[in-house]
């Protein structure tokens, strides 16, 4: 009777356990709601992200030029901003024009993926963000 005790006891802990991962994963998608260019915190990563495999891809280990990767992090971000369909919400925030004037200096070929992606749309000129991306986009 008491290792059956025992097994209920932990079967409780488990539950318990469970139930907790559940509410902090459910607290994490509440926090993630919208665009990860409004997140506070997420967008730094993402940005910071961003310029490594920037600073990476243009210095090899002996010097030369590395292309960047079509599968890379910042192709694989630039896709599913188009897909997700928030791109006027990353051209209207700072922190989103921000992230995507860092891409541009992704070599292979990021920058033209970006400027696909703004198309024909208006760059807002109001935040630091938006002026420095419609100058990356504009740089030869």
């Amino acid at each position: 009777d008491d290792e059956e005790d025992e097994d209920d006891d932990e079967d409780e802990e488990d539950e318990d356990g469970e139930d907790e991962a559940a509410g902090a994963q459910a607290m994490a998608v509440e926090a993630m709601q919208g665009p990860l260019c409004e997140h506070p915190v997420a967008h730094l990563v993402v940005k910071r992200l961003v310029a490594a495999e920037a600073a990476r891809t243009q210095q090899g280990a002996s010097g030369e030029d590395v292309p960047g990767r079509p599968d890379g992090f910042t192709a694989a971000l630039l896709q599913a901003v188009a897909e997700s369909g928030d791109v006027q919400a990353w051209l209207g925030c700072n922190r989103g024009c921000l992230v995507l004037a860092e891409a541009c200096a992704v070599p292979g070929g990021a920058k033209e993926k970006v400027q696909a992606l703004v198309g024909a749309s208006e760059v807002g000129s109001a935040s630091p963000g938006a002026r420095l991306l419609a100058e990356r986009l504009a740089a030869a």
